[in-house]
């Protein structure tokens, strides 16, 4: 069976980027436990560029990098419930959409619709 390659797209520069990221790696680590997808966090690179610093410019070019390799993507919103964070708009999120408009590349908002897809994705 074939799991596919998901690409989680999520707010980083509006709003709280800690938060922002935080959100991202616990949807990540969601569907890393499931095992339905083989989800990619391109938020870890948070981490990198705290230590080798880079344009805006230079990071969305390896996220669209990533996405031609991806066969999903899936579009969250950044949440903490404890302190009722959310931040919703994200201008590079918009960019990736369009990207996978372009070259055909699903995209998906609810973890539940992916995994349905990606189940039959699996049996091809």
């Amino acid at each position: 069976m074939n799991k596919p390659l998901v690409y989680i797209a999520c707010p980083y520069t509006k709003g709280n980027q800690a938060l922002n990221v935080r959100a991202s790696i616990e949807q990540y680590m969601r569907m890393l436990i499931d095992d339905v997808v083989i989800p990619i966090n391109p938020l870890f690179s948070h981490f990198a560029e705290m230590l080798y610093p880079k344009p805006y410019e230079f990071w969305l070019k390896h996220d669209f990098d990533l996405i031609r390799k991806c066969d999903a993507l899936l579009r969250i919103n950044a949440t903490y419930a404890p302190i009722g964070y959310q931040q919703c708009e994200s201008d590079g999120c918009n960019r990736e959409i369009q990207l996978c408009q372009d070259i055909d590349i699903p995209v998906f908002y609810y973890k539940e619709e992916l995994y349905r897809w990606a189940i039959k994705f699996r049996n091809q």
